[in-house]
């Protein structure tokens, strides 16, 4: 019947016998495409909020077929990051990267593109928040777990700057050295050994500021004049 009333266009009793469907026979055999119509109803009717949260009812308490439920899995983590994506659009800088992070704990592995996505996303909005320390704590995160994304330059850099920022001149020496070191190609690479040597020198540690330039040359002969022994010039 569910059926009948969907194909003669009375939605809302179709969703209603669906949803029945599903919610009181789930290891029937129309359970699952019932689901999928009750979803494919909600979100053509543009309720966001209702179909975020009968996806998440589906995904603990619908049918338990393995397919179903890594499609609906899928479904709720794609929502869920658009959520937060709109947190970015009204410039809700802080929550977002708050909820992104918790995303990353909810979901993690399950979505590996999508942690990574997350997990940097984390990291911009609190730099645009004003949080750097939070900012910098996301980073090495990223780092950490994702060290050969095609992003990690750019983090490794911004990590490098926020240390800066915040005066931490040991790990700001630490974090250009490393950029420098990790990514020798890069546009920043040979201004980077600069500031790790110039931070090393903040720090009183001469001798290393001497071996920080000293290894640049060995990797930029071609730019003596860039790696003089007075960084700070």
């Amino acid at each position: 019947m569910a059926t009948l009333y969907y194909q003669h266009g009375e939605i809302p009793v179709a969703h209603q016998r669906f949803e029945a469907i599903v919610k009181e026979h789930p290891s029937s055999k129309q359970a699952i495409p019932s689901a999928f119509r009750v979803l494919n109803i909600l979100e053509l009717s543009g309720e966001t909020q209702k179909f975020s949260e009968t996806a998440r009812w589906m995904l603990a308490r619908g049918p338990r077929d393995a397919k179903f439920q890594a499609t609906v899995g899928t479904i709720v983590r794609g929502t869920e990051f658009k959520q937060i994506e709109e947190l970015e659009t009204k410039q809700n800088y802080a929550l977002a990267g708050e909820k992104y992070l918790q995303y990353c704990s909810k979901h993690g592995e399950s979505d590996r593109a999508l942690y990574e996505k997350a997990l940097y996303n984390a990291a911009v909005n609190f730099d645009k928040s004003g949080q750097k320390i939070q900012s910098l704590r996301t980073d090495e995160m990223f780092i950490t777990r994702f060290p050969k994304s095609p992003f990690a330059p750019e983090i490794a850099l911004r990590l490098a700057k926020n240390y800066e920022l915040v005066a931490d001149h040991h790990s700001a020496r630490r974090a250009y050295e490393s950029f420098a070191l990790n990514h020798p190609s890069h546009a920043q690479a040979i201004n980077s050994l600069r500031m790790a040597a110039l931070h090393a020198q903040a720090e009183n540690d001469f001798s290393q500021s001497e071996n920080i330039l000293k290894s640049g040359l060995k990797l930029f002969p071609a730019h003596k004049e860039m790696l003089n022994d007075d960084p700070s010039a």
